[in-house]
């Protein structure tokens, strides 16, 4: 129940990071680059007085936070990287693909195979199905033995 707690209180501390890093890598750009480039220029050309270098960085902050979301912007809806990201994650998964986790075994085991013999009594299609997904259900439970053992606990841990 505590380790429960404490992850979840890191996991709000990640999800807020990600928001506040942006505004403190836009203040520390500006405040890096401002007095030294730029302000001198906005100057120059008249858009700001000597003594507005707060009103300087400001700006020039919320414009390079504007350039962060813009690229975020580009890579989720232009570049659509995330989804090679999450292909990369499944493909890496070594259940994802040939398969089955011991609560999809139960499920398909337990349920969906069961109803389906009701209901191909009388259809040969259904039939090839069934015996499809027992044959799915064996051959998964052979070749990985700790998924064999996972189901094997998890009936145990239902009926007790």
């Amino acid at each position: 129940m505590v380790k429960k707690g404490i992850m979840v209180q890191l996991w709000r501390i990640q999800q807020s990071q990600a928001i506040i890093a942006i505004f403190f890598w836009g203040l520390t750009l500006a405040g890096v680059y401002y007095k030294e480039y730029f302000h001198p220029q906005l100057v120059r050309i008249g858009l700001l007085r000597e003594q507005d270098l707060f009103l300087g960085t400001i700006l020039l902050s919320l414009a390079i936070i504007a350039t962060f979301l813009l690229a975020g912007l580009v890579y989720d809806r232009t570049l659509k990287l995330w989804r090679e990201q999450t292909d990369v994650i499944v493909e890496r998964n070594p259940y994802s693909k040939e398969r089955l986790m011991p609560k999809e075994v139960m499920f398909w085991k337990r349920g969906t195979v069961s109803i389906l013999k009701e209901l191909a009594k009388n259809d040969s299609e259904l039939k090839k199905d069934i015996e499809f997904m027992e044959k799915w259900i064996e051959k998964t439970m052979e070749e990985n033995k700790e998924i064999k053992k996972g189901v094997e606990d998890l009936e145990r841990w239902v009926m007790s």
